[in-house]
């Protein structure tokens, strides 16, 4: 989540940023109906500043590191099963990064030059995204 891919964003979109993690996102994404998370991976299939878009439905069910660290597909699981009120549809748009884990300010000359790339699949996917159903207040 960002504050805004870039200006003019879509109509009807409300764009958040977090820094949250784990079982912490369930507090962004509870009561929404539609969730375009915009992130960074580091997948090591693809070369660094690769924009990669897929359904949430393709994270698989990997698990996070330890119980303390859940990944994004435990932290839906788990929440729809404990009948949280969670996203009917998500997307992910994520920017392959080669180093997740230095604390830096700015992004890698890769990644910076892939964002207006992915600005552009951000607006594509949600121009296709199905009508909202309802916005938390």
């Amino acid at each position: 989540m960002s504050q805004s891919p870039a200006p003019n964003p879509q109509p009807q979109a409300t764009v958040k940023r977090s820094a949250l993690s784990g079982f912490y996102l369930l507090d962004e994404l509870t009561g929404w109906d539609r969730v375009l998370v915009v992130d960074a991976v580091r997948t090591g299939q693809h070369p660094p500043g690769t924009v990669l878009s897929f359904p949430f439905e393709a994270l698989g069910t990997e698990a996070g590191p330890s119980p303390h660290a859940a990944g994004l597909p435990t932290v839906i699981r788990l929440g729809r099963q404990s009948g949280v009120p969670l996203p009917s549809w998500i997307h992910i748009v994520a920017i392959e990064a080669d180093d997740m884990e230095s604390f830096v300010e700015g992004l890698t000359p890769a990644v910076e030059a892939a964002v207006p790339e992915a600005v552009a699949v951000i607006r594509s996917v949600l121009a296709g995204a199905p009508a909202p159903a309802t916005v938390p207040a």
